[in-house]
């Protein structure tokens, strides 16, 4: 089925590994495109779920075994002869997926993600909870939804939305904060029923019909699609499906021409393709030996896969049949680029398949017409996808290629001794449990099959090259819009992946941050390749201006299968014997496992330097298997097959190394010629920074504006920065510094105290003096929170009273891997309650006595909530633990775990709040993202990090101290007396923008 083999009593023996499932049967549909059904009866009182049963199928079956349709059924239909009738279940009942009554106990934003999620994954989604990346779910889908629902929410829905909150009643819950106007964009996609006649060549198109006009290797763009098939193949029934298809997508029959001196397309309606016949009978009887007939064959179909079009006569697509025997021959297709797609020549399998089926049982009938075709696209891409209108992801994308590709040493780097573009070619096989292994270790950690892949292809090539800037270039579908998905045409753009790779970084932090890369890529994947290449201006290489290292692609397009009655087809793997790029890998799922090619330039690289970097590849793919705790530096150097002891040595060794070098302090000493001397505390060795005026008398606003680079520069590297000597105490001079340091101060947050006429300065919030505050990144349980906080010293404290620091980029260093890695993987979350006893009232809280407004403000913030019984309120939120920092690119272990957990209160307050009430009502509790309890153990090792790395320093009056809140958590020590600082708060931080969060 689909081209993979399916055991039906595997997936009905899972099945009724449930205690509530009493008998199952699993079948296909008999449909033109069937799917599995499994059928299953209860036994009384057990009422399973659905989405229970679907986890339940997913530990046990691979992905193209697992049933489309699960169906309760209060007894199984029976023959006369008293045996399961198998055939009437191949009918099943209709599913309504846009009626109401076929969701249930669903709100209006969970009923349109249901239905949704329901046509994309071809599932029936009911439940709130269902998760879509456990039905199924991929990057390539997630796009699709993404485009389902900005035409509904507005194109302001991110893409990323749906990895962050990947339930469906999660999901649904972010869309009004999303909701808006559509743009034009969308808004103006072709009418249906334009059916242009001509149109200019897209510009992906435009490149490939330049290189066909400079390069002398014209086939390197020919598309090969090739079946050995055994049996009665009806030639004429062939043909007539053939005609019917081009007769639906007219894009099969489009040819250039030149048009006011400019190459356009247009249709060529005369054009009828025959199916070529060629025997090789003649040629393969004398060859008995079976390696001579197989090459003998590849011969044949290589020359088929290589002949050149003419893009200016056309047609662009040709199909032969080569006959060995009777009942024996090979069907070659074969399409240029120019015309189609990998997606579009997996529609055509179908499509082909089903005409192929009507015409040999006599019920063709023309193929109903698409309502846009691909020349409405391109005329729709010309008008409208235009720099203003993609004015952000032009903005993203001049960011991300600044610098330019560097240099990758790996192989000859320039072209050797080949003179034409010939690919080195090495097969790649992973059994179906490295692939079912694969799936759970992304599932653990939150990201794609394509993530984890795509990260251990580029630590491969770091650990052959020892680059740490890798650039991955990878094939997007970029069908954007519903209208889009059932049309063969040239949709596909290349996107660049670039990252920064840290060698101290674990594989799974890498790949928390490779996820991070391809999702915001995909955010902007409208910006053509090739106006990424007049972006990022790359050197020139021969005729080619390479703009990334290696090509990687997991081809999971829509692949319906190729079933032709009476016949038995075999995919035949076949290149076209050219390479496009250096170095490319491409994998594909299938029964077997994970299958590939790796393919390199011989003028870039020999046959040997090809098998180490595929020997590499599984190696890296093996060791990040058996533990994703290891660094890139391990993954690296560690020899294919290393022992866990070896390389736990090595590992010791670094760790002991690394920590020699940073015994040693930062040697920032300097006085400038305007009077500030920057240096550190004494006995500090990376933060605070200090600034000191040591003569002179000026306004420390202005020069901070005059040197806002250098200040913001040393922030990144020391976290904090301290200015002393500069009589910094009053409300207006602190407003004027923090806006010469902010882009945007924040008027409240809802804990502070406004100062008045304090323009956002504001008093800290109360905390009894006796206490210590604990360390803490302020405001990071919220779903935005400040990046910079300035504090001033009105007056210090007599005693005590200093603001601690800890650097949380080394408290992430020091945490034990295991809590670390499994901070990451699952978040915090954070819950607190409102009630009259314990908590503040939610009503002064939220600032308001109705609860619809309350309901409003939680679900723009990205709170679940919860009405109890008594009227009192508790809300939930899944918040990430360590983040990226987006100037340093340093990991920062940034949250409130230590402020929210129980555990990590003073005996005395934990003892009255237990005693108090229930844990459902303390006033603040946290637990892994997964709702899991974090147990004592694990806060205590947390407080034991953040204790040993802390840093403070006596106030002075006058005093400004400068803090990055991701960088650097602050907290408060005990003091007597009086005590005033003043706090400003700025540069608003979202956890959905662009960049950094690890899980």
């Amino acid at each position: 089925m689909r081209g993979y083999r399916v055991e039906l009593g595997e997936i009905e023996a899972a099945l009724s590994q449930h205690p509530g499932i009493d008998q199952a049967v699993c079948v296909g549909s008999a449909a033109d495109e069937p799917v599995l059904l499994a059928y299953y009866t209860c036994k009384a009182p057990s009422m399973p779920g659905q989405d229970e049963l679907r986890q339940l199928l997913a530990q046990h079956l691979p992905a193209h075994m697992m049933p489309s349709r699960l169906i309760e059924l209060a007894a199984l239909p029976l023959s006369p002869n008293g045996k399961i009738d198998r055939k009437a279940l191949a009918k099943p009942p209709a599913v309504a997926v846009d009626e109401p009554a076929a969701i249930h106990a669903l709100s209006t934003d969970e009923r349109l993600v249901a239905n949704v999620w329901s046509a994309v994954l071809g599932v029936r989604v009911e439940q709130p909870q269902a998760n879509f990346f456990d039905l199924g779910g991929d990057s390539l889908k997630a796009v699709q939804v993404t485009a389902r629902l900005r035409l509904h929410a507005g194109d302001a829905l991110p893409l990323r939305a749906l990895f962050q909150h990947a339930t469906l009643e999660a999901y649904a819950a972010v869309l009004p904060r999303y909701r808006g106007s559509v743009s034009a964009l969308l808004e103006h996609f072709p009418a249906v029923g334009a059916k242009a006649e001509m149109a200019p060549l897209t510009q992906a198109q435009r490149r490939l019909w330049l290189v066909d006009q400079l390069v002398g290797e014209r086939a390197v763009y020919n598309i090969p699609l090739v079946f050995a098939c055994r049996g009665r193949l009806d030639l004429a029934a062939l043909e007539a499906a053939l005609r019917q298809v081009m007769g639906r997508q007219r894009m099969l029959s489009a040819h250039v021409v030149m048009y006011d001196g400019e190459p356009h397309q247009t249709y060529s309606h005369d054009h009828l393709v025959p199916v070529r016949r060629l025997s090789l009978r003649e040629g393969l009887s004398g060859k008995q030996d079976e390696l001579q007939r197989r090459q003998e064959i590849e011969r044949h179909i290589l020359a088929e896969v290589q002949l050149p079009f003419e893009l200016e006569a056309g047609p662009l697509i040709r199909l032969s049949v080569l006959e060995v025997a009777d009942e024996h021959a090979y069907i070659v297709a074969v399409l240029h680029h120019l015309i189609a797609d990998a997606w579009s020549v997996a529609m055509l399998r179908g499509e082909i398949a089903a005409q192929y089926r009507a015409a040999i049982e006599g019920t063709a009938a023309p193929a109903a017409p698409l309502d846009v075709e691909y020349f409405d696209y391109a005329i729709w891409q010309q008008q409208y996808l235009t720099v203003q209108a993609l004015q952000g992801s032009y903005a993203y994308w001049q960011d991300r290629l600044q610098g330019g590709l560097p240099p990758l040493p790996l192989g000859r780097g320039t072209p050797g001794h080949a003179t034409r573009a010939e690919a080195i070619v090495r097969s790649l096989h992973l059994d179906q449990a490295a692939l079912q292994a694969l799936k759970t270790l992304a599932h653990e950690h939150q990201v794609t099959l394509f993530t984890v892949l795509l990260s251990a292809f580029k630590v491969t090539l770091y650990a052959l090259s020892r680059q740490a800037d890798i650039w991955i270039g990878t094939g997007v579908a970029n069908r954007a819009h519903p209208g889009m998905e059932p049309i063969v045409g040239l949709f596909v753009n290349t996107l660049v992946f670039r990252s920064q790779l840290q060698p101290g970084a674990s594989f799974g932090m890498t790949m928390a941050a490779v996820h991070e890369q391809v999702t915001a890529a995909q955010e902007h994947q409208h910006v053509p390749f090739e106006e990424l290449v007049r972006i990022a201006n790359p050197a020139r290489v021969g005729r080619d201006r390479p703009l990334f290292h290696a090509l990687f692609e997991l081809h999971n397009a829509p692949n319906p299968s190729m079933t032709l009655p009476g016949l038995e087809l075999e995919v035949v793997d076949i290149s076209n014997g050219f390479a496009k790029y250096a170095i490319s890998l491409q994998l594909q799922e299938t029964p077997q496992g994970l299958r590939g090619v790796l393919e390199t330039d011989a003028r870039l690289c020999t046959a040997e330097e090809t098998d180490a970097l595929l020997a590499r590849f599984q190696h890296i793919v093996q060791d990040v298997l058996r533990d994703t705790r290891l660094t890139l530096e391990q993954l690296a150097v560690t020899p294919p097959g290393a022992s866990p002891e070896a390389r736990h040595n090595r590992r010791q060794q670094r760790l002991s190394a690394a920590f020699s070098r940073s015994a040693g302090k930062v040697q920032v000493d300097g006085e400038q010629a305007d009077g500030i001397r920057r240096s550190l505390l004494p006995g500090m060795t990376r933060l605070p920074l200090l600034f000191q005026l040591r003569g002179g008398n000026f306004a420390l606003d202005k020069w901070i504006r005059a040197h806002r680079h250098d200040v913001d520069r040393e922030l990144a590297q020391h976290g904090a920065i301290l200015f002393r000597g500069f009589g910094i105490d009053s409300a207006a001079a602190m407003r004027g510094v923090a806006g010469a340091l902010m882009e945007q101060i924040l008027a409240e947050n809802g804990e502070h105290v406004a100062v008045p006429d304090g323009g956002g300065v504001q008093t800290p919030v109360f905390y009894a003096p006796e206490s210590k505050l604990l360390w803490h990144n302020e405001n990071t349980f919220n779903d935005r929170w400040p990046r910079r906080i300035l504090f001033a010293c009105r007056r210090p404290a007599p005693s005590g009273g200093e603001t601690p620091l800890v650097d949380s980029r080394e408290v992430f260093n020091r945490l034990p891997p295991a809590i670390r890695e499994a901070f990451v993987r699952k978040g915090v979350m954070y819950v607190r309650y409102y009630g009259q006893r314990l908590g503040l009232p939610w009503s002064k809280v939220f600032g308001s006595e109705s609860r619809e407004q309350v309901e409003a403000q939680c679900r723009a913030a990205g709170f679940r909530y919860q009405w109890l019984d008594d009227g009192s309120l508790r809300t939930m939120a899944v918040r990430p633990a360590v983040w990226r920092h987006p100037e340093s690119g340093d990991w920062c272990w940034c949250n409130q775990a230590q402020h929210w957990h129980i555990a990590c209160l003073d005996a005395t307050t934990r003892a009255y709040i237990v005693a108090a009430t229930e844990a459902a009502r303390y006033p603040r509790a946290c637990y892994f993202g997964d709702g899991t309890p974090i147990p004592d153990a694990v806060m205590q090792d947390i407080l034991d990090v953040y204790a040993g790395l802390e840093v403070s320093f006596p106030w002075q009056q006058g005093d400004v101290l400068l803090v990055d809140n991701m960088l650097v958590a602050h907290g408060r020590n005990p003091y007597r007396g009086e005590r005033e600082l003043l706090v400003a708060l700025g540069d608003t931080f979202r956890p959905d923008e662009p960049a950094t969060a690890a899980v």
